[in-house]
């Protein structure tokens, strides 16, 4: 029997003997035979319609995983996008407060400047109208009331005289009671040196800003007008790169140390042949600066621009001495 059971099934069906010891028709056992032979065709279809949508899931998964990978990429490039913008516009900002406090410095720093010129010309103008008018006030006497001045002196001269004196001393009577108008000598000059110079009178020296050593306290005296030059320079530069340090750099060191020292020194002795230049100085140099600037001086200060800068501006000053 179980030799029987491994035969092929439509070898058994098909036996000539089997059909005629059951008496079964042949038609019957075709029928079914038939009918199981559809069915397995039938699945033989929905397996292969099974195949057809596992293939359709597992691409569309693909596409799906290849989508979620797109997303995923465009979703970190915007992020660095936000972030770089971010970042851009903190500096931005930064930039525009540190300039805006230059300006208001800067604003201070002029009105301050106007006010004291403005004072000293006015005591200046008081101080000579009371000399010009002691002066020829000294040397003539008033008689009368018809406006005529006589000298001292002029009693004893001859009589042909009087004429020629009275004219003298008409108008210098017209001089002293005339409203005191400054000489076109009495405007101001613009020189090296920035100086206010009266044609008669003596030297005033324009505003200057000082710049104190926190640690030592010790003080240096630089022109106001120069230094807010080379400040806004290098606020204009500034908003383009950190070369922009360079002009209030330059400025600085070319104030507060002489050009000898500049000449035979660099920043640490580092140069062959010279000397490091005043420590104490660089550092006020370095406080004034990061008042003004803060940490980005502060970065810029730890980069090697900032010691080419000083060091070159030292070399030039050396082979101008060679020349």
């Amino acid at each position: 029997m179980s030799q029987e059971m491994m035969k092929d099934p439509f070898d058994y069906c098909d036996s000539p003997s089997l059909a005629s010891d059951d008496g079964r028709p042949n038609d019957e056992i075709n029928n079914k035979l038939n009918l199981l032979l559809t069915n397995i065709e039938r699945i033989d279809k929905n397996v292969l319609k099974l195949n057809q949508i596992i293939d359709m899931l597992v691409s569309k998964q693909t596409i799906i995983e290849i989508t979620l990978s797109s997303i995923n990429a465009d979703y970190v490039n915007t992020r660095e996008i936000i972030d770089k913008t971010e970042t851009s516009c903190s500096k931005i900002l930064s930039i525009i407060e540190e300039r805006a406090l230059s300006y208001e410095h800067a604003i201070a720093d002029a009105a301050q400047q106007i006010q004291t010129v403005t004072e000293k010309a006015t005591n200046r103008h008081i101080f000579d109208q009371e000399n010009y008018n002691h002066e020829i006030s000294s040397n003539f006497v008033t008689t009368g009331d018809n406006d005529t001045y006589i000298s001292g002196d002029v009693n004893n001269e001859p009589q042909e005289t009087a004429s020629s004196a009275s004219m003298v001393v008409k108008a210098a009577n017209d001089i002293i009671h005339a409203p005191f108008e400054p000489t076109a000598n009495n405007k101001r000059k613009t020189s090296e040196n920035d100086l206010l110079q009266d044609i008669n009178g003596p030297v005033l020296q324009v505003s200057t800003l000082t710049i104190t050593n926190p640690t030592t306290q010790e003080s240096y005296q630089v022109y106001t007008e120069k230094y807010n030059r080379a400040k806004n320079a290098a606020e204009t530069e500034l908003l383009t790169g950190e070369k922009g340090f360079n002009h209030l750099l330059s400025f600085l060191f070319g104030a507060i140390f002489s050009t000898e020292e500049l000449r035979e020194s660099s920043i640490n002795g580092t140069v062959k042949g010279t000397k490091p230049l005043c420590p104490q100085r660089v550092h006020t140099i370095d406080q004034h600066m990061y008042n003004i600037y803060g940490q980005r001086y502060s970065t810029y200060r730890q980069t090697k621009k900032f010691k080419d800068t000083i060091n070159k501006k030292c070399c030039r000053l050396r082979c101008r001495s060679l020349d």
